[in-house]
């Protein structure tokens, strides 16, 4: 804790280089249909979930597909949880069907964000990119805020962060690994961590270090990062 306490002020530099370097582009970053599939997939799984449906298949794989591990959709569950929480407002709305890179029938308006619903899930990704950059600093200090700094450097960073993609609730996941390190609840949020997108399952071999979960046995951290991460994500 103490070390926390003497990182605050990294962290409030690393939280504050994020918002200034990716917030312009919550407004200039280009529009880009994979946003549009994170919104359509966020808000049908967040419905089906509030209605207690768990049908494993739906009426169509890519319409409907309900909870089939095989679909297209069934994967970074935890990015669709965060933007669904912002559809689940009266200021954002989903599509009403999902973009298809392949089909032209379903590349219409139907099929995009509307320009308010876009604004609002891109500050939910900034939201999450600034939060990520401020726990990162608050466990490591000042060099995390150095290594902030080159990753927001480097083309395509800063706006990837604005868009309602899973960068950006992906940096979040690192934060929350991050501080979480050392605790027993270590293992529960890396299988959370990497629902965001599957890049966080290559922090799995850190439940090998003893110290990484308080000492409990790794074959216990282990079981408990597969089994959170697979009651969590229908593809796992």
């Amino acid at each position: 804790m103490r070390g926390f306490h003497d990182n605050a002020a990294a962290a409030a530099a690393a939280a504050a280089l994020c918002l200034c370097s990716v917030a312009p582009f919550v407004f200039l970053a280009s529009v880009n249909p994979d946003a549009d599939q994170y919104a359509w997939s966020a808000g049908y799984y967040g419905k089906k979930l509030l209605a207690g449906d768990f049908e494993q298949r739906g009426s169509d794989p890519f319409l409907d597909p309900g909870w089939d591990p095989g679909s297209y959709w069934g994967r970074s569950m935890g990015t669709r949880a965060v933007y669904a929480l912002a559809l689940a407002t009266p200021w954002a709305h989903a599509p009403k069907l999902p973009y298809s890179y392949v089909e032209p029938t379903l590349q219409g308006p139907q099929t995009r964000l509307d320009r308010r619903s876009r604004l609002v899930l891109r500050t939910v990704a900034l939201t999450c990119a600034v939060l990520g950059a401020g726990l990162l600093a608050l466990r490591f200090g000042w060099p995390a805020v150095a290594a902030m700094a080159v990753v927001l450097i480097l083309p395509g960073n800063a706006e990837g962060f604005a868009r309602a993609w899973a960068e950006a609730p992906l940096l979040l996941a690192f934060g929350l690994v991050a501080v979480s390190y050392g605790s027993r609840w270590f293992p529960v949020v890396l299988g959370v961590a990497s629902t965001a997108k599957l890049t966080a399952v290559g922090l799995w071999p850190l439940a090998l270090v003893r110290s990484a979960h308080g000492g409990r046995p790794r074959v216990l951290a282990l079981l408990a990062i597969a089994a959170t991460w697979g009651l969590l994500t229908p593809r796992s």
